[in-house]
Formats: C-alpha cells, structure tokens, sequence
C-alpha cells in the first residue's frame, strides 16, 4: 500500500512539474529571450541599431572622473551591451578589473577600484547576468595605463577594464 502512495505522488509531481516547466517558457526557445535580450530597444531603453551595438562592444574600458565609481550615463550603454553579450553567450564570463590613479593611499586605492569594478558589476546584474559569470577584481594604482604625473595621465588611469573569459 505504502508503494501506491508514493507512486501516486511521482506521478503528481512530475506532471506539477513538467507544467511549471513549460509556464516558464511562455513559447520562449532561450533563457535570454524571457530577459528582452533579443530586443535591443527593450533591453537598452533606446533604441540601438546592430552598428551602434557592435560599436559599444570594442569599448572595453570605462572610465571614471577622480574619486569616483559611478558608471556615467555615457557608459552606461556600454555597460549594457557587455551584458547582453554575456545573457547571449552562457560560454562567457567576464572579469572587471578596477583601477586608480596613483593619488591616494594603497589602501584607499584599492578600495576605490573595487568600487569601480564592482559598480559595473552591478548594473550588469540588475540587467540579469548572474554573479557567477561575473569577477570584479581591484588593481588600485598598481597596473596603470600611463606612467605620467599629470591630468592627462591619471585621467587614463582612473579606469575599469572588461575583459573577456571563455569561448565565444
């Protein structure tokens, strides 16, 4: 008798399931279609032509004015297209690397560049990349793009860079 019961509920159970399955799917063939990755007016809030997109994804550093970690609006839509590559790609993961000019302490520096990484990652998690295809990792004024002592210099250097892991 106790084998019927439990027979019963397997059955149950895999058709409750299967049902919550396909209610999920809503006649979407890809995980990234239920997020609106596949239309760019919706995923951006604006409308992005291919070329504009393709344009976005070469810039793959963001800059940052001194002692900020905001994502300024302008690279917002950079941030954005980074992350629709990766809800389009499972293959891909990416690394944030977080950068500061040379002013401050080391302390202070990492602190600020882990900001930085972290601010990007964060926006492309609200747009739906799960934190597991993204690091944020912190170089403070260690790895700098320009070795000057000027504006010039440490405006190169207040920086994220994205970098790509995996196969495309």
């Amino acid at each position: 008798m106790c084998f019927k019961v439990i027979a019963k509920f397997a059955v149950v159970a895999s058709i409750v399931l299967g049902l919550v399955g396909c209610a999920s799917c809503k006649g979407s063939k890809h995980k990234s279609d239920a997020f609106g990755v596949a239309d760019a007016a919706t995923f951006y809030g604006e409308e992005i032509t291919p070329a504009q997109e393709r344009e976005l994804l070469n810039t793959k550093v963001i800059y940052f004015g001194y002692n900020e970690f905001e994502v300024t609006p302008d690279n917002k839509l950079v941030v954005l297209a980074h992350a629709r590559k990766l809800l389009q790609n499972n293959n891909l993961r990416m690394r944030v690397d977080g950068h500061t000019d040379e002013r401050g302490s080391r302390e202070y520096n990492i602190g600020l560049g882990e900001r930085r990484a972290n601010a990007v990652r964060n926006l492309m998690a609200l747009k739906g990349v799960s934190d597991d295809r993204i690091v944020s990792v912190s170089y403070g004024k260690e790895k700098p793009a320009s070795l000057g002592h000027s504006e010039e210099s440490w405006a190169k250097n207040r920086r994220d860079e994205l970098v790509y892991e995996g196969q495309e």
